[in-house]
């Protein structure tokens, strides 16, 4: 039975259930060859000045019972906006290593 990242943070961790989050499975290498073990996360650029913190949560299982949880301060990401990779309309795009825990997408490799 699968759980949806909500749940999983509403049931283990209720005090981070204030924030924005954003989930991703994990894309593994072994499935795909453009794919670098990595979860992907999509945040709007305007979403950065509604909430102090933005929670990551990656799968680290099949079926997405457990997850990997980051509470990112919103400030460390507009502070280093420029090393993310952002869409014309906004849209921040972060590739983030599941064992590294640094952005695959863009060259400056910021870390989580």
């Amino acid at each position: 039975m699968s759980v949806s990242s909500r749940e999983f943070i509403n049931r283990n961790f209720p005090e981070l259930a204030k924030y924005p989050r954003r989930s991703s499975r994990a894309y593994e290498s072994s499935e795909r060859s453009s794919y670098y073990d990595d979860w992907w996360i999509n945040i709007k650029s305007a979403d950065l000045d509604k909430s102090e913190f933005i929670v990551f949560a990656g799968a680290t299982d099949k079926p997405g019972k457990t997850f990997k949880l980051f509470k990112v301060p919103t400030s460390y990401l507009k502070k280093n906006i420029d090393k993310l990779s952002m869409s014309a309309s906004g849209r921040i795009q972060i590739y983030l290593h599941v064992k590294d825990f640094v952005d695959v997408r863009h060259k400056a490799s910021l870390s989580f």
